[in-house]
């Protein structure tokens, strides 16, 4: 299921099974192992930047309504931005206080880098892991040695705002 640019032209690179979206049952199923929780990621994946005050609240309540009800209300207290670069405009000050007034705890954007204490909550940076990714790869993530990953990051998000 090709819903964005990334999806469209890596998407014969990983199986089909990769794109399903989840279910009900399995998401049941996770929670059930007891070291897994749910946060949102919007209702309907739209950019941020191509968004109205009006439709931050929907993506951000909506989602929030539907997992809670359907989860538990220990769920959902994370979000995470669609397409979520701030460099790019996808992640607005008005978009932060939707986040925040659906009641979410924290928010991660997809920034690159490492989180600390001084961190704004609902700004966090985050190192994504990809199924492309190779064990040295994800080692490399997980021990925080980003530097070639701060270039490609760079090029990306300069090509894109440029």
């Amino acid at each position: 299921m090709s819903f964005d640019r990334w999806s469209q032209r890596n998407g014969n690179r990983v199986s089909a099974e990769a794109w399903r979206p989840i279910g009900w049952p399995e998401l049941e199923a996770c929670l059930d192992s007891g070291i897994i929780s749910i946060g949102a990621h919007s209702h309907s994946h739209l950019r941020g930047r191509a968004c109205t005050a009006v439709q931050f609240i929907e993506e951000t309540e909506r989602s929030n309504e539907l997992l809670r009800a359907r989860l538990g209300e220990s769920q959902a207290l994370a979000y995470a931005y669609p397409y979520g670069n701030t460099s790019l405009g996808d992640v607005s000050p008005e978009y932060v206080r939707a986040v925040k007034n659906a009641g979410y705890e924290l928010a991660v954007t997809t920034n690159l880098g490492l989180a600390s204490r001084d961190s704004d909550p609902f700004l966090l940076p985050r190192i994504e892991a990809h199924a492309l990714d190779t064990s040295a790869t994800l080692r490399a993530k997980a021990l925080g040695v980003l530097a070639p990953y701060h270039l490609a990051y760079r090029l990306r998000v300069g090509k894109k705002s440029g």
